[in-house]
C-alpha cells in the first residue's frame, strides 16, 4: 500500500494523529530521525523506528531479497548497519595492510587492536615535524597559513601557546577513516576576544562533506564543507581570551555527544546511514584565532577505506 495511503488510514482510525507529529525533518522541534523521509517509504534501507522493525509486509519483502542476494552489491551483509562491514580484523588483506604501514602512514602516539580499534594521541606542544602529514591539509610552517605551527612571538604573548595555531575559516582531518563509533578530543587556547560568530568544532565529517561536532565544548552542531549550519542549543558556551577549553566528541549509534572537559553538555541525533564512515578532525571560522596544543581519537576504523587512504601514498590529495 503506498505511504500516503498508510498515513490516512492511520490517521482514520485514530491511530495517528496528526497533530502530534512534532518536527519532522528539516523543521523546528524535537527531531526523531528514524522516521521515514518522504523519499525513504518503508520497506528501503532507512532505519526502523527504535525498539521495532517495519511493517509485517516490508519485513516478510526484506526477508526474501536477503534470501535471493545474501550479499548486497557494495560488499555489505545484508541485514547489518552499514558501519558494520567497515571494522575488518585479523586475517582480513585490507586489515593486515593498515597494521603493516601505519606507523609510516601516522605519527602520533598510537596502538591498533585487533578488533580495529585506533586510539591516537598528538601533544601538539612537542611540534614533532613528523606530525605535518598526519591531516589533510598538512600542518605548515609558514607564517600566514591558517592552519600552521605557532611561531616565537605568538607563543610568548598572553593569548597565545606553542602548538598548531588555527585562524580565520577552515578544515583539517586525519588522513584515516571511522566508522561512526569513535570520540575525540582537542584543548584549545582562545587567542582572540570571543564573539558568537565564531566556531570552532571538533568533527566527523562524511564523505559527502557534510559533518556533525562539537563546537566550543557546548554546542551539537552541523556542518556542510567548513560552513555552520547551526546546532543544538542556538548559541554555545562562551570561551573567554586566552582561556583554555577542552572540546569533546562521541559519535555512536546515531547519538553525537558534545562533552565540554569531562562534563556531558548536549546530544543531538544524526542519520546513521548518512555517516556510516568518515573522517575526525577540526572545523573553524568566523575570524576565529588560537592555538590547539593536544589532539586525541578513540575509534573503530573503517579498515577498507583506510586502506584505500594509505595506497595513495604521500602527497596525494
Amino acid at each position: 500500500m503506498p505511504f500516503q495511503a498508510v498515513f490516512l488510514v492511520a490517521c482514520a482510525t485514530g491511530f495517528l494523529n496528526p497533530a502530534e507529529i512534532d518536527g519532522p525533518l528539516g523543521v523546528s522541534g524535537p527531531q526523531n530521525l528514524w522516521l521515514y523521509s518522504t523519499d525513504d517509504p518503508p520497506g528501503t534501507d532507512s532505519e526502523d523506528p527504535p525498539g521495532g522493525g517495519g511493517p509485517e509486509k516490508s519485513a516478510g519483502k526484506k526477508k526474501e531479497a536477503e534470501k535471493k542476494d545474501p550479499q548486497k552489491s557494495d560488499g555489505e551483509p545484508a541485514g547489518e548497519q552499514k558501519a558494520t562491514p567497515s571494522t575488518s580484523r585479523a586475517g582480513d588483506p585490507d586489515f593486515e595492510y593498515v597494521k603493516a604501514n601505519l606507523k609510516d602512514h601516522l605519527h602520533g602516539t598510537f596502538t591498533l587492536k585487533e578488533d580495529g580499534t585506533l586510539s591516537i594521541s598528538y601533544d601538539l606542544r612537542s611540534k614533532k615535524e613528523e606530525y605535518q602529514g598526519d591531516f589533510q591539509p598538512p600542518i605548515s610552517a609558514k607564517s600566514q597559513a591558517i592552519f600552521r605551527w605557532s611561531v616565537y612571538q605568538e607563543e610568548r604573548t598572553i593569548g597565545g601557546d606553542v602548538g598548531v595555531r588555527v585562524s580565520d575559516r577552515g578544515a583539517a582531518f586525519l588522513k584515516v577513516w571511522f566508522t561512526d563509533d569513535v570520540e575525540a578530543t582537542a584543548t584549545f587556547l582562545q587567542g582572540i576576544n570571543w564573539s558568537k560568530r565564531q566556531y570552532l568544532a571538533v568533527a566527523f565529517q562524511a564523505k559527502s562533506g557534510k559533518a556533525i561536532g562539537n563546537n566550543y565544548g557546548g554546542q551539537c552542531a552541523a556542518f556542510s564543507g567548513i560552513g555552520f549550519q547551526g546546532g543544538t542549543p542556538l548559541t554555545t558556551e562562551t570561551t573567554v581570551f586566552n582561556s583554555t577549553v577542552d572540546i569533546g566528541l562521541k559519535v555512536r549509534g546515531g547519538t553525537y555527544e558534545a562533552l565540554r572537559g569531562a562534563k556531558s553538555r548536549k546530544t543531538a541525533k544524526y542519520v546513521q546511514r548518512n555517516f556510516s564512515s568518515g573522517r575526525v578532525g577540526l572545523i573553524w571560522g568566523g575570524g576565529i584565532a588560537g592555538t590547539l596544543t593536544s589532539f586525541s581519537v578513540n575509534g573503530k576504523l573503517d579498515v577498507a577505506a583506510t586502506a584505500r587512504e594509505m595506497r595513495k601514498g604521500p602527497g596525494a590529495p
